[in-house]
């Protein structure tokens, strides 16, 4: 049940609106590097994050698919 108020979204889009402002502003090489970047740390806490998804979703572990083991990306 999503419990944000119009006021929420509204200070949402305008946090999007300055990041996109910034990121546009980067190279793609550097953009580039930093979603890398990202992509190794979430490799890195993968199986914490699994738990954490499984737990807020309140889905089983057991009958939760498997993460990605492997990708093109990296």
């Amino acid at each position: 049940m999503p419990r944000g108020t119009p006021a929420d979204v509204e200070v949402a889009v305008a946090a999007a609106q300055r990041a996109f402002d910034s990121w546009r502003k980067v190279s793609a090489a550097t953009q580039a590097e930093m979603l890398h970047e990202v992509a190794r740390k979430i490799r890195g806490h993968q199986e914490e994050l699994i738990r954490l998804l499984t737990f807020g979703r309140r889905t089983p572990l057991i009958i939760t698919p498997s993460w990605p083991a492997t990708s093109g990306a990296g």
